[in-house]
């Protein structure tokens, strides 16, 4: 296969055109920078086309197929902005039911008891004092162990 822009057999170095015409050029044919050939070969995803297929293209977008893509960029936007406004109205509409709904819970709310009132302060019966006199206590509180006596 030889180079499209000189006829000189390819060797490495050489670029094929991304387009329809399947023709390759050396590197220094095509007239791109060293650098810009080098990330061609480093990244295949990278596409060039000649100047041929550059035009082809070009006349393409500006022809029938440009009027295509605009019709289709045309009703994919109205839809797009019709879906998006269905959707903002969809979550205005929630969030208003939201709104509404603490409202009511809110006016159910009654304010919580103070802390004084929600405990009770009951008064302390407390256990009487045992007699501090001997033998003026109860019975049952005299007999300990200590003065029980075991036969």
């Amino acid at each position: 296969m030889s180079c499209a822009a000189c006829t000189i057999p390819l060797a490495d170095d050489y670029l094929p055109c991304g387009g329809y015409c399947g023709t390759a050029f050396h590197t220094r044919c095509t007239g791109l920078p060293r650098d810009c050939s080098r990330e061609l070969h480093r990244f295949p995803q990278l596409v060039w086309f000649c100047t041929e297929c550059l035009k082809l293209r070009s006349n393409c977008n500006d022809g029938l197929l440009g009027e295509m893509i605009e019709s289709h960029k045309s009703d994919l936007l109205a839809k797009l902005e019709r879906s998006l406004l269905t959707l903002k109205s969809s979550v205005t509409s929630e969030f208003a039911k939201i709104a509404n709904q603490l409202v009511h819970n809110s006016d159910n709310l009654t304010t919580p008891p103070r802390h004084s009132s929600a405990l009770p302060v009951a008064p302390h019966n407390r256990t009487p004092a045992p007699p501090l006199a001997n033998q003026t206590a109860p019975m049952q509180l005299t007999l300990t162990a200590s003065n029980t006596t075991t036969p």
